[in-house]
């Protein structure tokens, strides 16, 4: 029963307090993960609960808005609007008056185009994404995405004074592959990674990658995976792949969770680049076919 955890918000024309005013609210979308792990749950309130299914708990709430001009979001209604007869809302929109001698609300004939009603915030449908890593909700404001997106973040872990884009670019002048590479995924430069992996020799990629310290993997798997949408160098990726998969496969098998992003997007970069390949190599092998078939009958015809 997540009544408990989805109330938190007043309406308008609520009798009771935010605390108590779990009654007529419930999840109308439910998302499970891709590992199915945790539950994404949201509906008729402002928050979006996540659930640990193992444990049963709830993880996180996260609110989908702070506008107060919808309805719901307020914890506490504004004193100024409270007559002795109850907020000023209730007194407008009170069509269930129990004096019967009360007259009834004046009528105003507008276009039904024009008529302007209080949108109450909720969620209609919540989802995760493939990898796990972000969701999205389409809620009363439109469509909300949360992600956890560190390719963006600066991570000052092993960094030292000395770490600069001219200290790697010094180490690859002197082909200390193994010493430049780590700087630059410390930095966290695409420009200085994409520099350093392009330069080590095909001879050495399977050194580097066993020196490469398993703290910079995960990120390292990321950043090719990214590079195999877009880059020319396939068959260079191929081998960094092969040779970071062959070291350190222990430490991919022991955390599966820790690189299951940078694998799905290795994995879909992989992909892609072999759908438009093969359609131009079994476009290339028919015509190969039908080149040596005439060569043979010219041949046999002379």
């Amino acid at each position: 029963d997540g009544r408990s955890d989805i109330s938190g918000a007043r309406s308008v024309l609520s009798k009771v307090s935010a605390k108590n005013s779990s009654g007529g609210k419930c999840f109308r979308s439910l998302a499970f993960s891709a590992d199915g792990k945790v539950l994404l749950a949201g509906g008729s309130s402002k928050y979006v609960c996540l659930y640990d299914i193992e444990q049963k708990v709830l993880l996180r709430k996260y609110a989908l808005s702070n506008n107060v001009s919808l309805d719901g979001v307020r914890m506490r209604l504004n004193s100024s609007h409270l007559t002795p007869a109850g907020p000023e809302q209730d007194l407008l929109l009170d069509h269930d008056s129990d004096d019967p001698t009360a007259p009834p609300p004046p009528r105003v004939a507008v276009r039904r185009s024009e008529r302007v009603t209080r949108l109450a915030v909720r969620a209609s449908c919540v989802r995760f994404s493939p990898d796990g890593r972000s969701w999205a909700a389409a809620s009363t404001e439109g469509l909300l995405i949360y992600s956890l997106d560190e390719s963006l973040v600066f991570d000052p872990t092993g960094l030292e004074i000395e770490t600069t884009p001219a200290t790697i670019s010094a180490a690859v002048k002197r082909k200390d592959f193994g010493r430049a590479l780590p700087m630059a995924i410390c930095l966290n430069e695409p420009k200085l990674m994409r520099a350093v992996w392009q330069q080590v020799p095909p001879e050495s990629i399977a050194l580097v990658a066993q020196r490469l310290p398993p703290p910079y993997l995960e990120r390292l798997l990321r950043f090719l995976g990214g590079e195999m949408e877009s880059s020319r160098h396939l068959h260079a990726l191929l081998l960094w792949v092969q040779q970071l998969l062959h070291a350190h496969g222990r430490a991919l098998h022991d955390a599966p969770s820790t690189f299951e992003v940078a694998l799905r997007t290795l994995h879909k970069g992989v992909r892609l680049r072999y759908d438009d390949l093969s359609q131009m190599c079994h476009s290339n092998q028919f015509d190969l076919t039908f080149l040596t078939d005439q060569l043979r009958s010219a041949g046999g015809g002379g």
